[in-house]
């Protein structure tokens, strides 16, 4: 319980201050969860104590509709003695039983489904079981079904909840998180189709990288690992991530792609070409989160295949490669229509064009530092183009219209 007095005092000593992991007591507005599937959300004071304020959800007539938001830093259910979550729920106006579902998300899921009877408030809790992990994402059904009906359910209402607590907010035990150099077993990533292993980098012996076996002919194969903390690409003057990949014994030009997954996802399309160590640079958009996992396709929408050595995932800095300033370079127009001019502060070596599907459907080698590119036959949409310039490669996202 609080008081909107003691809410103004805190907002006054912390300056602006935002809180997105729990305990959750909507005293302010970065703890207001989003509505989805027709679910409205506000904050709102509390009938029964106009002092305090709590979350409304009034919800919608899809089964799962619910209200939504991300956690950073992610909610720990890990310990096994410090993983109760309990709050308090009002069904406004509501007589009778009514089924609902609370859930944490990122990477994988745990949820569980509760029951209020009639209105007034009521608290819920639940101690999860062990062998849990740490989530990004908290979700609230207001009506949700059950199993044994196939979920169906038409009911709706409007809900107010309070006091969500519990878990911890510390990082998971042995949790790993960027920079990865993979000089330890725990930075391994999992394969799926992919397998992974710690190998010895064939131009340095005494340093270990992660070695991807692409081999397999599938268009999604990858490697992913869960990170905690999660890593944060909210500020976009630093959120340019880089890495180093070695392709063994591959010839041409090869897809692939870096995704952060957890509340939502990005992704980072690019391209390698022929072997030996490249520097890959992915200077991601503004308005991201925090990602929980980080998924690495060998061979992304394509069937090609093959060996790629991965190593030092990293945040950029100025330090980190000082020849290349991307503000440098410059596209236009965006949207594009019948060309796509290049101008950047040294010698273009290529340029790729990559649609949505990672299918590369045109390219250049300028050896300029400016090109342009005739884009009338391009199909409107979206589409990626590589650049690499003094031997650092580049993607930004450019629309045809």
């Amino acid at each position: 319980m609080k008081k909107i007095t003691v809410l103004m005092a805190l907002m006054i000593t912390s300056l602006g201050f935002s809180q997105s992991y729990l305990p959750f007591t909507f005293t302010n507005a970065d703890q207001l969860m989003t509505g989805q599937g027709g679910t409205g959300t506000s904050l709102v004071p509390d009938p029964a104590s106009a002092t305090n304020q709590v979350m409304q959800i009034v919800g919608g007539t899809d089964t799962w509709d619910n209200a939504i938001i991300d956690l950073n830093p992610s909610v720990n259910l890990q310990d096994d003695a410090n993983n109760t979550i309990s709050f308090r729920i009002n069904p406004i106006g509501i007589t009778g039983v009514r089924q609902h579902l609370i859930k944490f998300e990122g990477p994988g899921q745990v949820e569980y489904f509760f029951t209020t009877t009639g209105s007034g408030w009521q608290t819920i809790t639940y101690n999860y079981p062990s062998g849990l992990a740490a989530y990004g994402k908290m979700v609230i059904f207001t009506d949700s079904g059950a199993e044994s009906n196939g979920f169906a359910n038409a009911n709706t209402g409007t809900y107010l909840i309070d006091d969500i607590m519990g878990g911890t907010n510390n990082p998971l035990s042995g949790g790993v998180s960027l920079p990865l150099t993979f000089s330890s077993a725990d930075q391994l990533f999992t394969g799926n189709g992919a397998p992974t292993s710690l190998v010895p980098d064939p131009m340095d012996a005494t340093n270990q990288v992660m070695q991807i076996d692409g081999s397999v002919g599938d268009n999604w194969n990858n490697a992913v690992k869960n990170l905690n903390p999660g890593v944060n690409l909210s500020d976009d003057a630093n959120n340019t991530i880089t890495f180093r990949i070695n392709p063994i014994g591959v010839t041409g030009v090869h897809s692939h792609l870096l995704k952060f997954e957890g509340a939502g996802a990005t992704e980072f399309f690019f391209t390698t070409t022929g072997s030996g160590w490249q520097t890959i640079t992915a200077d991601f958009a503004s308005g991201l989160g925090t990602y929980p996992t980080i998924v690495v396709f060998p061979d992304a929408a394509t069937l090609d295949t093959g060996m790629y050595l991965v190593d030092d995932f990293k945040f950029a800095s100025a330090l980190s490669a000082p020849k290349f300033d991307k503000a440098s370079i410059k596209m236009y127009p965006n949207p594009m229509k019948n060309t796509l001019t290049i101008e950047a502060n040294s010698s273009i070596q290529r340029v790729s064009v990559y649609n949505v599907l990672g299918q590369e459907v045109m390219k250049a080698s300028p050896k300029t530092n400016s090109t342009t590119l005739q884009t009338s036959q391009l199909q409107k949409g979206v589409y990626m183009v590589t650049t690499e310039i003094e031997g650092v490669i580049s993607t930004s996202k450019m629309l045809k219209e």
